[in-house]
């Protein structure tokens, strides 16, 4: 049953408003590894400055503050996820587990929710691979690629499958959280369905 955005966001607004403390707990979860990276980066750019360190303390430095940040964004997908199938949950009105008991059954789907989003976002990349290494991310060098009628076409003819890509594979992370899916390929194959 497909269903207005506005709808969608009422009763997005309505949920959380109902659950306001439950989403809190879960906000005050994401802040934790979100602030941890934000620390860690204020005492580490001191380091990174001083040019009397010797170039491998810089090495080792970059690589812990690095492990780190991954270490963070790992355990802030996690919650996240936990955050998908708490919503999910009360979407479908089953019985809501603690934060900690989620946390422990979205665990298991860590890792292939995460090279989901890796993949889907590699074939959304995919198709603009070429423009991207022509103009390198330059805002000037892309507007001066795009005011040729040719480039122009070019991603034109490049945007319209991204885009049909981008929305098929959107809830692709989704759909191995809430449907238990522990393959990534039919997870991918079946996320449009959502």
């Amino acid at each position: 049953m497909l269903i207005r955005v506005s709808d969608i966001i009422i009763l997005s607004f309505s949920l959380y408003k109902e659950h306001f403390k439950l989403f809190a707990r879960y906000l005050g979860l994401l802040f934790i590894p979100t602030a941890f990276v934000q620390l860690s980066g204020e005492i580490v750019r001191p380091l990174f400055i001083n040019e009397a360190a010797a170039g491998a303390l810089n090495a080792l430095i970059g690589v812990g503050y690095l492990t780190l940040v991954v270490i963070a964004f790992i355990f802030g997908f996690w919650i996240t996820l936990s955050m998908i199938k708490t919503c999910s949950d009360l979407y479908l009105k089953t019985p809501l587990k603690n934060i900690h008991d989620e946390l422990g059954e979205t665990k298991q789907y860590l890792w292939p929710a995460m090279l989901t989003a890796i993949l889907s976002t590699l074939i959304f990349a995919v198709w603009f691979s070429p423009i991207i290494i022509k103009t390198g991310l330059d805002v000037v060098a892309f507007a001066q690629y795009l005011a040729n009628a040719q480039h122009l076409l070019v991603f034109m003819i490049c945007l319209i499958p991204a885009i049909y890509f981008g929305l098929w594979y959107m809830f692709a992370t989704y759909h191995v959280v809430i449907q238990k899916e522990h393959s990534v390929l039919k997870a991918m194959r079946d996320a449009h369905q959502m």
